[in-house]
């Protein structure tokens, strides 16, 4: 089962649902949809026939965080303090936000406990945006936070409903990168060492040179005995690069491929913006379940299809027709995988891909990346 999307739960009276709803266009699009935002007057929140009360009761159980939109209007309200008190006591994360120029310092406890935001500041607009990516452990993404400020005071935002206009939204998107990963007991000691260690390399390349443009967004899925995703799709940060590899079992290369088709296939996994995905394989041997199957259900999908693949053969892999039916002619073979931190092509490929990708126009999923000119494919 797919892990479920951080949560936010934006509290807000009836009246102030239109700065409700545009904080929470604002932070989908900000933080490129990768929250579960709860806002009950947004139509989406809470369907028709749910229960409208187990619904809010439901959502504060599984929210990380709590924006409470607090106007003069609402500063009386009990059922704001309600769902704010009780997520505060559950020991969730409060943020109260001081919006159409309603005080701090009018607020009661026990939101006047807790720091707030002065939603007329963009400097403390600002602090938002960094509570909510540390919260998380995500980068503060590039945002128009004077805009943001402006919306908090009640200017609307492209009909109170869709967030900022076209041309004033960031123009930060997302590049999926999936990295499926032998971990059958053949990558045991040092070839499990040895990719370990280059992966956590390229990914500290990509972390420490980031793009004003683009988000690198990882996935590690393992496959030995079994196919698990260690790390969801989310946006690299550090915690990242301590992921962890266990070699066991057979290759459950299939298995995998079926997971990685599931998580192209389900909307509530991806970014809403995003740009093509690129998928890395890496085995030193062949599979011993049915790969065909899962090719198939991964070809089945439409990210699955415009997917970049590229497949890396270690140690002495002799027969690649299975590597080059998912990649093509992107396979390359890396005999000696000691060596695997010297291929220098190979992450300077992955930084020339995301260059790429942040100077695309766009946002839709089609988008030309380098060709390998620089690596050497196994021979004939």
């Amino acid at each position: 089962m797919a892990a479920p999307k951080p949560a936010i739960f934006i509290s807000h009276i009836h009246e102030d649902a239109q700065i409700a709803r545009c904080l929470k266009s604002f932070l989908d699009e900000a933080f490129l949809g990768f929250f579960n935002i709860f806002v009950s007057s947004d139509g989406a929140s809470i369907r028709a026939g749910d229960n409208w009360s187990s619904s809010i009761e439901q959502a504060l159980t599984e929210t990380d965080l709590v924006l409470a939109v607090m106007t003069e209007r609402a500063k009386d309200r009990r059922w704001i303090y309600f769902e704010c008190g009780g997520a505060y006591f559950a020991r969730k994360r409060v943020v109260p936000i001081c919006c159409r120029g309603f005080s701090i310092s009018e607020l009661s406890p026990p939101l006047s406990w807790l720091q707030a935001i002065d939603g007329c500041d963009p400097d403390s607009v600002t602090r938002l945006i960094e509570t909510v990516a540390h919260t998380f452990d995500v980068r503060k993404p590039k945002s128009d936070v004077a805009q943001l400020a402006r919306y908090l005071n009640g200017s609307p935002c492209d009909d109170g409903i869709e967030g900022p206009p076209e041309s004033e939204r960031t123009q930060q998107r997302a590049f999926p990168l999936f990295l499926v990963i032998d971990t059958s007991a053949s990558m045991s000691g040092e070839p499990i060492q040895r990719l370990t260690s280059s992966i956590s390399r390229l990914l500290d390349d990509l972390l420490q040179t980031p793009s004003a443009n683009v988000a690198v967004l990882i996935s590690i899925i393992a496959f030995g005995s079994e196919a698990r995703e260690i790390v969801p799709l989310s946006p690299l940060n550090p915690e990242t690069l301590t992921f962890s590899l266990e070699p066991s079992g057979a290759t459950s290369l299939g298995s995998a491929l079926h997971l990685l088709a599931s998580r192209l296939a389900d909307p509530s996994q991806m970014p809403r913006q995003h740009l093509r995905p690129m998928i890395l394989v890496f085995t030193d041997g062949q599979p011993t379940d049915d790969w065909q199957a899962g090719l198939a259900a991964l070809n089945h999908t439409k990210l699955g299809r415009a997917a970049r693949r590229v497949c890396v053969a270690l140690g002495d892999m002799h027969d690649l027709g299975v590597l080059q039916a998912i990649a093509g002619d992107s396979v390359i073979s890396v005999p000696d995988i000691s060596n695997i931190r010297g291929l220098s092509s190979f992450f300077s490929w992955m930084s020339s891909s995301v260059r790429v990708a942040s100077e695309s126009e766009g946002s839709t999923v089609p988008i030309d990346l380098p060709p390998l000119t620089d690596w050497h494919p196994p021979d004939a």
